[in-house]
């Protein structure tokens, strides 16, 4: 049956509307992670913009990366900034282990995407994949502030 899977009547899928998809200023936090990918689209134009050569690249993604790094601290405190004592220390708990997960991906990343595997495009594959994942944490993080 190829029938769209339907709930209570109503498809699952959402039906598109001049309003979808929904704004992330309408989720919590919304506004700040808005902000901070519209701070970030500098960076990324910049790795778009980088004329073809590895050191163009390499240095692109590493100031993308501590721009990163500094936006994930900024998210961080301001997240301490909202909770109690409990509640903060399960943050630094779960930092901690977010940071070892991180680093052990980095390893991966740079163990397996290597110039003898991927040629000169591993240098772009490995920034992408390290700034997705510290891009991913400081989106969350910027979420949960209310």
């Amino acid at each position: 049956d190829l029938r769209p899977l339907r709930h209570f009547g109503q498809p699952l899928a959402p039906t598109p509307t001049a309003d979808y998809p929904p704004r992330a200023s309408r989720f919590p936090g919304g506004q700040r992670v808005s902000e901070f990918l519209n701070r970030a689209q500098v960076h990324e134009s910049n790795i778009q913009e980088t004329t073809y050569h590895t050191q163009g690249y390499i240095s692109a993604y590493a100031h993308y990366e501590n721009f990163l790094d500094q936006e994930l601290n900024k998210a961080y405190e301001r997240l301490m900034g909202h909770l109690d004592e409990d509640a903060q220390q399960t943050l630094r708990d779960s930092q901690r282990n977010w940071l070892k997960y991180r680093d052990a991906e980095f390893e991966f990343i740079a163990l397996n995407w290597t110039p003898g595997n991927f040629g000169s495009s591993s240098v772009i594959s490995r920034g992408d994949y390290r700034t997705t994942l510290i891009k991913d944490r400081v989106r969350v993080g910027s979420r949960m502030i209310e």
